[in-house]
């Protein structure tokens, strides 16, 4: 076994890591996926597109706005930098302002409305905003309805059994977003099945 930490960039595809660097200077910022938090969705070292204006300009080193053109949506997958920690965290935008959450028998509840059906495997589809995923169940720990405040969203990782999100945590102010992510550069597949991997380049499904 290796002693170099990061032994597996090697195996990195070459345009992933000139990717990474392009987007460093930029609007953008490629983001390395270090969890299962948002499985089955996108795996353990996933890199991601993250556009960084996607909401609006911040000051540099602040959380305040510049110029706000834009807000996230439900079913968006965003990253952000929460208070609880000093690390950069991914997750799905579940409730805006004013949603009730809910969690019953291992389901997500929207305002009342259960979003997925069981499929396989502890699999649940969910669809939301025209976002269609899938998410690993909550079982067995229900989550009492809760109400979105004013100026902050509900989190939560597609691993709904495996994830340190606004359960945890609680509501994210949106002051703390960093970017919504738009595209996959690079699939942890591409060690165990390179084909596969190459299907899910840009996709974030």
């Amino acid at each position: 076994m290796t002693n170099d930490p990061l032994h597996w960039l090697k195996g990195l595809p070459w345009y992933t890591l000139g990717l990474v660097l392009l987007l460093r200077i930029g609007v953008a910022e490629a983001n390395f996926v270090p969890t299962g938090s948002m499985q089955p969705t996108i795996g353990v070292i996933d890199v991601l597109v993250v556009n960084k204006t996607a909401f609006g300009l911040k000051l540099p080193l602040t959380d305040d706005l510049l110029l706000q053109w834009g807000t996230p949506e439900h079913g968006d997958i965003v990253t952000f930098d929460p208070s609880h920690t000093d690390d950069t965290l991914i997750k799905r935008v579940i409730g805006l302002p004013g949603d009730e959450i809910e969690i019953r028998g291992g389901f997500l509840f929207l305002n009342g409305q259960r979003l997925g059906h069981l499929q396989r495997d502890g699999l649940i589809a969910e669809q939301l905003n025209g976002h269609r995923y899938l998410t690993r169940r909550a079982r067995p720990r229900d989550f009492m309805p809760v109400t979105v405040p004013a100026g902050h969203l509900f989190v939560m990782g597609d691993n709904r059994a495996n994830s340190a999100d606004s359960r945890y945590f609680g509501f994210l102010p949106m002051k703390r977003l960093r970017g919504r992510a738009v595209a996959r550069l690079f699939s942890s597949e591409w060690f165990s099945h390179p084909q596969a991997a190459l299907t899910r380049f840009g996709a974030l499904h």
